[in-house]
């Protein structure tokens, strides 16, 4: 957890750095302006929206930091990703292995994205559409053989961190997975970050990090 005394430290450091630059450039500005009542108000408005604005945002890294279980998180974490894990189940291969299909119920994007929505931000859905599925000139979908997406699933993968990032008002869990392929594929580590709905249910809302490792 941030301390309390290094936050009030930061804060006032950074009105004395404010107070600084404000008066560099009032320095520049002409005595005729200066002496203007709008312009004072101007300014007094000005520097109270900067305070407030640091102050928040110092507020707004403030935050206690809770372990959580790495077993529950990665409980947590192969529910997020049993999409991927049915999804490689159900790839169609031709009769030759040259040519991988999405599974029958992928038909296009749309069906994609919602295959993936109930435990993926959107965003990274798209993401990953974009980065194994190949769209024919038939508008028919196959998959880019030289892609591969490494998950928790995988061996080599695994758990590297799990805790509670608690605000006054809201809580994040945070689940850093790290993996280090047995297959050739390069080491990654990817941030997840979870909010519970209305079910009291950790809900994914972001992931950052390697997603996709591309063979050639």
């Amino acid at each position: 957890m941030v301390g309390l005394n290094f936050i009030i430290l930061v804060f006032i450091i950074s009105i004395i750095l404010l107070t600084i630059v404000i008066e560099k450039l009032i320095n520049k500005i002409p005595q005729s302006i200066i002496d203007n009542k709008i312009y004072k108000i101007f300014k007094n408005i000005l520097c109270i929206i900067l305070i407030v604005t640091g102050s928040f945002n110092i507020y707004n890294r403030h935050y206690k930091k809770i372990d959580f279980d790495k077993n529950e998180a990665r409980v947590i974490l192969e529910n997020t990703y049993k999409p991927v894990k049915l999804f490689r189940e159900d790839i169609i291969s031709d009769k030759t292995g040259k040519i991988i299909l999405p599974p029958k119920y992928i038909g296009n994007e749309s069906d994609f994205l919602n295959f993936f929505d109930d435990t993926f931000p959107e965003y990274n859905v798209k993401e990953l559409y974009d980065h194994i599925i190949v769209e024919r000139d038939d508008n028919s979908l196959e998959i880019d053989k030289s892609v591969h997406f490494y998950c928790i699933y995988d061996e080599g993968s695994d758990i590297l961190k799990a805790y509670i990032k608690k605000r006054k008002d809201s809580e994040e869990l945070i689940i850093e997975e790290v993996g280090n392929p047995t297959d050739g594929g390069f080491p990654y580590t990817r941030k997840h970050t979870f909010k519970k709905d209305e079910n009291d249910k950790w809900i994914c809302k972001s992931i950052s990090g390697g997603v996709v490792q591309k063979f050639d």
